[in-house]
């Protein structure tokens, strides 16, 4: 996980997938105020990672050329919970997959970030089942 920079806003494009599905509060805009451990977030998706493993298998088992990465950007409240989540961008171009992302990024509590909420982008990257 990498700590986040600001990018130039990108020009409006139409593709047929959306970027940004979205679950939650919209946390479009949202900025970090608290701080947490880079590695206490890898450790928990790490310890979460058949829950996003499944969402991809379930797709690669009727399309098996299914492969690329999934970039989830997630807000995490005071209290360890995600408030927010989106698709931050995708290779992978599965809708159904990149959803059931999002649902089970729900279903995970992180340590608490001290100071307030935090902004965190994460990459996955899925390839061969």
């Amino acid at each position: 996980a990498k700590e986040l920079a600001e990018a130039p806003p990108q020009p409006e494009e139409k593709t047929e997938q959306d970027p940004g599905e979205k679950i939650g509060q919209d946390i479009t805009k949202a900025k970090s105020t608290g701080t947490v451990s880079k590695k206490s977030i890898d450790v928990t998706i790490k310890a979460e990672m058949s829950r996003f493993r499944s969402c991809y298998q379930r797709e690669f088992m009727k399309n098996p050329e299914l492969a690329g990465k999934v970039v989830l950007q997630f807000a995490i409240g005071k209290d360890g919970s995600v408030k927010g989540a989106q698709i931050k961008e995708s290779t992978l171009n599965s809708i159904v997959v990149e959803r059931c992302m999002l649902k089970q990024l729900y279903g995970i509590t992180f340590s608490p970030p001290a100071g307030g909420d935090v902004v965190i982008s994460y990459p996955f990257t899925f390839s061969g089942g």
